[in-house]
């Protein structure tokens, strides 16, 4: 078992975990450039002051390759934070606020080229919470790890931007 990829059953931090699956099918489809569409859902056995693990399976549905998608976190319509996948271009991550009464909004704190499937197979977007650290990994590989930014309440997003065809399978929540 890697850090960055913790299996049901292994503790995390220390503590006795559990894995819960959860199958969503949730499809967004948009094609207006600076728009974007999000489908909100709670994950209510998260408690964000402990330890967790949390894994999306997210995958592009438009061929010629979508511009975002991914999960807005600490979501709230006008206030939220985006972990997400850009499939044009070869395939790259973001990681910053989407509306934000606090940062300048849809600014990056973490990007950069990955390798991704994008419209080929599911990817797994991870955001892993341990001690103090949040860290990001997109299939099994660790992006970004960070002490400033928390998850802060179990209401998350799918979300999608500008011209981007995308569905989200199932997450698994571990803690």
């Amino acid at each position: 078992m890697s850090a960055n990829n913790p299996k049901a059953g292994a503790a995390i931090g220390g503590s006795n975990s559990t894995e819960e699956r959860t199958r969503t099918d949730f499809e967004l489809s948009i094609d207006r450039v600076n728009y974007f569409s999000s489908k909100e859902f709670e994950i209510a056995n998260l408690n964000p002051a402990r330890d967790f693990s949390l894994v999306f399976n997210v995958k592009s549905t438009r061929s010629a390759g979508s511009t975002r998608y991914g999960i807005a976190w600490n979501f709230q319509p006008d206030d939220f934070m985006l972990f997400t996948l850009h499939s044009a271009n070869g395939g790259y991550y973001s990681i910053g606020p989407g509306r934000s009464r606090t940062y300048r909004p849809f600014a990056r704190f973490a990007e950069g080229g990955i390798d991704i499937n994008a419209e080929r197979a599911f990817d797994a977007l991870q955001m892993r919470k341990s001690g103090d650290a949040l860290v990001f990994s997109v299939n099994g590989r660790e992006v970004w790890r960070t002490l400033d930014y928390r998850v802060l309440s179990n209401k998350f997003a799918f979300w999608a931007a500008d011209t981007t065809g995308a569905v989200m399978s199932s997450y698994a929540l571990t803690q």
